[in-house]
């Protein structure tokens, strides 16, 4: 387990630590593996995720969980935000669990492009139709929720294609 590239780490269901390997040391910013023991994995996770990394810690002990997944931001030994994946794998005793940690801020990064792409124009970075439509919905729930009046004006212009490019799409 020592030379595996993700991180591995055994835990009980507080999050609190008794083993890690080297890979697991690096993305904690432990300056080696015998700083891991006794220590907790809850400070190094964002505050809006804990609460998911908690509910993960308590199902993780189940014997049916089978494999569980939970993806949580956590600041990196740069201070800067990094996503990271947690994986129970099936080697429970009634200390606690194997963990295999991934960091997967590329992944997250690539999915967040990728959905920038899908909803909006490459020319222009405006909403497209796909894009309109979502964000719509959403301001429709929110003024629902909030019990208030909303008006939507939505124009199709024919032909403006014609005004993009005879003057240019900053002036159209």
């Amino acid at each position: 387990m020592e030379n595996l590239p993700d991180g591995v780490c055994f835990s009980d269901t507080q999050g609190s630590l008794f083993y890690g390997n080297k890979s697991f040391a690096t993305l904690f910013c432990f300056k080696n593996t015998d700083e891991i023991k006794n220590a907790s994995l809850l400070p190094f996770i964002h505050e809006n995720d804990r609460s998911s990394l908690e509910e993960f810690l308590g199902r993780m002990m189940h014997p049916e969980f089978g494999k569980t997944v939970v993806q949580v931001r956590m600041a990196g030994c740069d201070s800067h935000q990094q996503w990271i994946e947690l994986r129970a794998v099936n080697t429970i005793t009634e200390e606690g669990a194997f963990l295999v940690v991934r960091d997967i801020t590329s992944y997250k990064a690539m999915q967040e492009d990728l959905l920038f792409q899908a909803l909006t124009d490459e020319l222009t970075s405006l909403y497209n139709r796909r894009g309109f439509k979502i964000m719509a919905e959403q301001e429709l729930r929110h003024c629902q929720r909030l019990d208030t009046d909303v008006i939507m004006l939505s124009i199709d212009i024919d032909a403006f294609k014609v005004i993009n490019d005879t003057f240019g799409h900053g002036e159209g």
